[in-house]
């Protein structure tokens, strides 16, 4: 059972539910044995509630140490030692208590200056120190001392260096391979926008190396049970982005294809923080100054409800509106030139009558693709009506003409009259050209039938 519960624990879920996990072992326990199974299963987990309750607590405020705190809790309960990880939760508090206290009196007392001269891992150490006092600490207390930290935060240079190599690739392919989708974002479907942001999922999870999380695209609202604010978010229980579809930013690919990325980028973050765990990224890797810091953060050091850009300067978010930001305008440029063109055509066709020549004019130097997108295909159907309209005209005129030259024909002089009302209709357009096709082409009848 410990095993399942450090399982459990290692997936670094916020919404574990002890109870539930509780309920379906004794359930099973239960099932085995009807006599004994259910009252072994309570005496055990009598011994197992205050250290896993305590391990719980200890990973939230040492995140960089919830390997050993995970390892030393399942050892306590195999071994019976209870007692001896519990002394060691107790002096880990603490220290936690007295570094979280002094973190906070630096923050609070230094000048923003010193604050910002110091190394990124020194401000990491104030940030670890902060988060180590746990509730020994006010919240604000605590938000206010985030505060002042987070913008002083760079991502780690090393990192940052790699990251954006990658990034790269990531744009580079959306801007190739989904080219078709966004660019009749403003016409699909939400099912069909849905299977356009798992593939740009799917591409930023496959060039991160992390295409066994790639997570599934949902749509959601707030008007549903677990619907979500704003753009969306990553839900890291079902493994999954959840994109607000009766938002109004859905309907800008921009904003979509933004989300997506900016969520999918949560995902790695989180998946970063388990290589800490399983100690694949230890102190001397290359990203671990980073990693540390996004496990850091991710959890009680998170901070919302404070001014937008103190929000979008903590680690996780920082991070996560560069890489979403860097997949808005792949296609701008190209939209803006294709609108030059279609402008360019309506004018040598004279067509400045058109009724959203200003509009597609400003779209031109617009910053908005989706409706840049929008506002050619609007011009290209009026160009595709005006050329519909003048072969229209033209097979017009040609009835027309063949009409006089039937209506010349000697044997039907006397219905000469109907050409003549025929032609008129013609003229007002009071017939439609398919109808008009039928009367030439019956009158041609007429007039072979009259020569033979």
């Amino acid at each position: 059972m410990i095993t399942r519960i450090v399982e459990a624990l290692d997936k670094r879920d916020p919404r574990i539910d002890l109870g539930m996990i509780k309920a379906k072992d004794l359930e099973a326990r239960t099932a085995k044995d009807e006599i004994f199974g259910e009252a072994l299963g309570v005496m055990e987990w009598l011994g197992l509630d205050e250290p896993v309750t305590r391990a719980m607590s200890a990973m939230a405020t040492h995140p960089l140490e919830r390997r050993a705190i995970l390892d030393g809790m399942a050892e306590a309960v195999r071994t019976g030692n209870v007692n001896e990880y519990m002394a060691w939760m107790e002096q880990l508090d603490l220290q936690g208590r007295l570094a979280g206290h002094e973190a906070a009196r630096q923050i609070r007392e230094r000048k923003i200056e010193e604050l910002q001269a110091l190394s990124l891992e020194a401000k990491r150490n104030l940030l670890r120190d902060l988060l180590s006092a746990g509730v020994n600490i006010d919240q604000a207390e605590r938000v206010e001392a985030l505060s002042r930290l987070y913008p002083l935060m760079e991502l780690d240079p090393g990192f940052e260096q790699r990251d954006q190599g990658i990034r790269l690739k990531v744009v580079n392919r959306i801007r190739e391979e989904l080219r078709g989708d966004m660019r009749r974002w403003h016409r699909l479907t939400d099912e069909e926008r849905q299977s356009a942001l798992a593939r740009a999922a799917a591409i930023h999870a496959e060039e991160f190396s992390m295409s066994h999380r790639t997570p599934k695209i949902t749509l959601s609202d707030t008007k549903s049970g677990s619907g979500v604010r704003d753009y969306g978010a990553y839900d890291r229980l079902e493994g999954e982005i959840k994109v607000n579809h009766r938002h109004r930013g859905w309907s800008d690919l921009d904003q979509a294809l933004d989300t997506a990325i900016h969520e999918d980028t949560h995902n790695y973050q989180e998946w970063l923080g388990t290589k800490l765990t399983d100690q694949s990224i230890k102190p001397g890797h290359p990203d671990y100054l980073q990693a540390s810091l996004f496990a850091l953060n991710d959890g009680l050091a998170y901070v919302d409800g404070v001014n937008f850009p103190i929000y979008k300067s903590q680690p996780m978010e920082r991070h996560a509106w560069l890489a979403g930001g860097e997949v808005r305008n792949l296609w701008l440029a190209e939209a803006q030139a294709e609108a030059q063109a279609v402008l360019n055509e309506l004018r040598l066709g004279g067509l400045e009558r058109y009724r959203y020549w200003e509009q597609l004019e400003d779209a031109v130097t617009g910053k908005n693709t989706t409706s840049i997108f929008r506002d050619i295909d609007d011009a290209k159907k009026f160009l595709e009506d005006e050329r519909k309209a003048k072969e229209d005209e033209a097979l017009r005129q040609r009835y027309i003409d063949e009409l006089r030259i039937i209506q010349a024909h000697p044997k039907i002089q006397s219905e000469a009259y109907k050409i003549d009302t025929l032609v008129t209709l013609t003229l007002r357009y009071r017939i439609s050209t398919e109808e008009l096709q039928q009367e030439v082409e019956a009158w041609r009848a007429k007039t072979t039938a009259e020569s033979t």
